[in-house]
């Protein structure tokens, strides 16, 4: 065979080889990113998420504050209302 030849067919092996070693670095980058794209989607849906709880913990917090006025209200009308009855009873013996 001719050395020439070899040479050529070692010439394009290497460059065959380079390619595929090229591709599948790019490969791999491309992956890499795009791994990191979701990760970075999943950080945010975490603090999402998390932001969230913490809405509903004070949401939870105001409700039973909430009840408790109310409570406190319907304590104070009924004795406003007991309040008011006894006046009107005290009038109506004047």
């Amino acid at each position: 065979m001719n050395p020439a030849r070899e040479w050529v067919g070692l010439v394009l092996q290497m460059v065959t080889l380079l390619t595929v070693l090229f591709s599948a670095i790019k490969v791999v980058n491309r992956n890499q990113r795009e791994w990191e794209k979701h990760e970075n989607r999943v950080d945010l849906l975490e603090r999402e998420v998390s932001s969230l709880v913490n809405g509903n913990e004070r949401l939870i917090a105001v409700e039973a504050k909430l009840v408790e006025i109310g409570s406190e209200m319907s304590r104070v009308r009924d004795r406003l209302d007991r309040f008011l009855d006894t006046q009107s009873a005290s009038r109506e013996r004047k």
